[in-house]
């Protein structure tokens, strides 16, 4: 590890961007590059190498080792994505803005303005995520995400269930409630775990559309089998860890559905992420299963999260046409039974 000695200005307080990558140091160079020319005047940037084989640590000193911002730690192994936990456990920062290599800040002056709101919000924000949308074809990867807020506007920002593994804000605060990524399951669903972990702990999560995070992500990534074996392995541990019988046991069944229906050529890898889920679910630490949610809060995050994206258009339709019917009307979520508890 090295690390520098950071700015100090009085009226910003200290922000730490927290970058997690392993073998895409031209990514890496200008996401860099992207937040180096920012110019928020107080912050640290950690970058988290996963045991990278190609020229990431060369690119980092030849390049930014001059850069007394940067913050270097390299593991020992390829350990997935709990090694973001480096630098969400390490930071110094008030807020920690989390980034992937391959993704930015829409502009030189969002992550100023995004410190400035969170400074005005009064504390009540823990986690803020942005809308992000991809570089090369301008589509959003979080689109009709507010369909599913549970309150608030466009404005204060929708609150609910919203967490992306980049372009997310985190209060310091918050995170000392929490475990983190589960060091587990190496990638794949580990934004659900991180959700309902802030969820169980009363953290406010808001998504706030008019801040953007640009993702340089290439449409066919993330298609192949092994990625599918992990998200359903993955999807088995997270509902059996937070939600008991017969919860657990329908929305793994969704899950598992959900997957072999997106793609049928991937029917073997389904299968052997099922198993592998059931199996290690044996010995899992159950968590506390008391959310501080109402039902139809906690039965919003599962439709967001089981139903894909094209059918989100039919329950937008739904929800805007029966604004008073308790699924409608984002104002209308989160007060009338707002504690009784979904276990």
């Amino acid at each position: 590890m090295y690390r520098g000695q950071g700015f100090a200005v009085p009226e910003f307080p200290l922000i730490s961007i927290g970058i997690l990558t392993y073998n895409r140091s031209r990514e890496l160079r200008t996401t860099l590059d992207c937040l180096l020319r920012d110019g928020y005047p107080n912050r640290e940037i950690i970058v988290v190498d996963n045991h990278s084989s190609d020229d990431t640590q060369e690119m980092l000193q030849r390049e930014f080792g001059g850069c007394r911002e940067l913050i270097v730690y390299r593991t020992e192994k390829n350990i997935g994505v709990g090694a973001r936990n480096l630098f969400l456990k390490n930071a110094r920062g008030k807020y920690v803005f989390q980034y992937d290599d391959d993704s930015q800040p829409a502009d030189s002056a969002t992550i100023k303005n995004i410190v400035e709101f969170l400074e005005t919000s009064g504390n009540e924000i823990d986690v803020l995520c942005t809308r992000v949308v991809n570089f090369y074809d301008q589509s959003c990867e979080t689109q009709d995400w507010e369909v599913f807020a549970w309150g608030g506007d466009a404005n204060q920002g929708f609150r609910g269930h919203f967490i992306h593994g980049s372009g997310t804000i985190f209060r310091s605060s918050a995170l000392r409630q929490i475990s983190g990524y589960p060091e587990d399951f190496f990638w794949g669903f580990e934004e659900a775990d991180l959700t309902l972990q802030f969820l169980l702990a009363g953290s406010t999560i808001v998504y706030k559309p008019d801040f953007i995070t640009l993702h340089r992500r290439r449409r066919r990534q993330f298609s192949s089998p092994l990625v599918t074996t992990y998200y359903v392995r993955n999807g088995v541990l997270v509902f059996n860890k937070y939600f008991t019988f017969p919860y657990n046991w329908l929305l793994c069944k969704l899950w598992i559905m959900r997957h072999i229906s997106k793609n049928l050529l991937h029917f073997k890898s389904v299968i052997a992420g099922a198993r592998a889920g059931f199996s290690l679910s044996r010995n899992q630490i159950r968590a506390r299963r008391k959310f501080p949610c109402n039902r139809k809060q906690i039965f919003l995050w599962i439709i967001h999260t089981l139903l894909p994206s094209p059918t989100w258009k039919f329950f937008k339709l739904i929800r805007y046409k029966f604004p008073d019917k308790g699924i409608g009307g984002c104002g209308g979520l989160g007060s009338a039974n707002a504690d009784r508890q979904f276990v």
